[in-house]
């Protein structure tokens, strides 16, 4: 994503994109370290905050879904006139590939580590954290890793080892193929192009698309409704909307996160509370797509976490996981953490070391991504 320098609108996203992966990452490791919320015998408002906050993983997702819909499905809609199969494929491809290579590649370490030395581990630890790969569909094989790198995790083979949270790129990369094979179609048949050469080609493509939804899981469809209200939201990228509208949208949403929490909202069915959220977040951005959020750059400390998060952002989904059952595993083991001192020491010790070796890896792969991707695109 391009900087604030840049494009001033798109801050937004960089301080979502980044809180966001933080979330996901610290929802994982409270639930490998520390004993559940209703295991407590007693609370204080600092313990029940802290669970509250590291219990917005899944959430933290679905806004994933809708910030990516409107980054890529967004560009496709603004430029469709324009719109290019092969640097488009290149794009995505290499954008996917440099970080999702070495994470599976960590992933196979880290297993290989584990059923050597603690093979208890391998798919025990679902019941304990609620995440992660079960003992039954837990699956470290070749062909399993073949299938994640083609991008089909839970479509005809289960993520790879321990990297459970490989679920959602498979969903991101069939949408990244499924849009533009409806949008482009779509447009040029409501734009009625009869020659019998462009309607044959945009049938084929249209109904290759249909084949890949028909394909999808139930689950991975709800998502790309969500993926798709996040490429709409494009449409009004050049609004202004008045601050206090802009505030209201904000309580809305945050009230939204909320609710989820509570009866009758948090026990709705999961997809409902998944569009329900997608929808007060969808009003949040539309109203502050063109906000500059002044304040924040005027306190630079703030600016550069946010640039460092939300730069490691990608790299921190794909390579989280594995870490965390590494830790957990060789220094915490079957005895969750209580919410105390010692606790929330060794919790944020073991997010500092995770920071540290995403950032190491976003230095060697992701940050390099432009390279590979001039490198691919000169040998075409």
């Amino acid at each position: 994503m391009t900087k604030q320098a840049n494009n001033n609108h798109y801050f937004v996203f960089d301080i979502l994109r980044g809180i966001s992966a933080l979330l996901v990452c610290a929802n994982h490791l409270r639930s490998a370290l520390f004993t559940s919320y209703g295991s407590l015998t007693s609370s204080n408002i600092f313990d029940r905050l802290f669970y509250f906050a590291t219990s917005l993983g899944h959430q933290s997702v679905i806004i994933f879904f809708v910030i990516s819909g409107f980054l890529i499905g967004g560009a496709i809609i603004k430029n469709k006139d324009n719109f290019k199969t092969g640097s488009y494929s290149i794009n995505r491809l290499t954008r996917l590939y440099t970080v999702l290579v070495p994470a599976l590649l960590l992933t196979a370490i880290v297993d290989y580590f584990l059923s050597s030395n603690h093979p208890e581990a391998l798919g025990r630890y679902y019941v304990q954290w609620s995440s992660g790969p079960t003992v039954e569909n837990y699956s470290s094989s070749l062909l399993t890793f073949i299938g994640n790198f083609f991008f089909l995790q839970n479509i005809f083979v289960s993520t790879f080892g321990t990297n459970s949270p490989l679920w959602s790129l498979s969903y991101e990369f069939w949408y990244y193929v499924a849009f533009p094979l409806l949008l482009i179609p779509l447009l040029a048949l409501l734009k009625k192009i009869k020659t019998e050469t462009h309607s044959a080609a945009h049938v084929a493509l249209l109904a290759i698309a249909g084949l890949i939804l028909v394909l999808m899981p139930f689950e991975t469809k709800v998502g790309f409704l969500i993926w798709i209200v996040g490429a709409i939201i494009v449409l009004f990228r050049k609004r202004q909307f008045p601050t206090f509208l802009k505030l209201v949208s904000f309580v809305i949403f945050i009230a939204s996160l909320l609710s989820l929490k509570v009866a009758p909202v948090k026990d709705l069915n999961p997809h409902l509370q998944d569009l329900y959220l997608t929808s007060t977040f969808a009003f949040f951005l539309i109203t502050n797509l063109n906000s500059t959020y002044t304040l924040i750059h005027k306190i630079q400390l703030i600016t550069k976490i946010i640039n460092f998060l939300s730069n490691i952002s990608f790299t921190l989904y794909l390579f989280h996981f594995p870490l965390i059952v590494l830790l957990a595993t060789k220094f915490v083991g079957k005895t969750p953490l209580q919410p105390n001192l010692q606790g929330y020491l060794t919790y944020s010790a073991f997010l500092t070391v995770i920071l540290i070796v995403c950032y190491g890896m976003w230095w060697i792969f992701e940050r390099n991504t432009a390279y590979v991707k001039n490198m691919v695109s000169r040998k075409q």
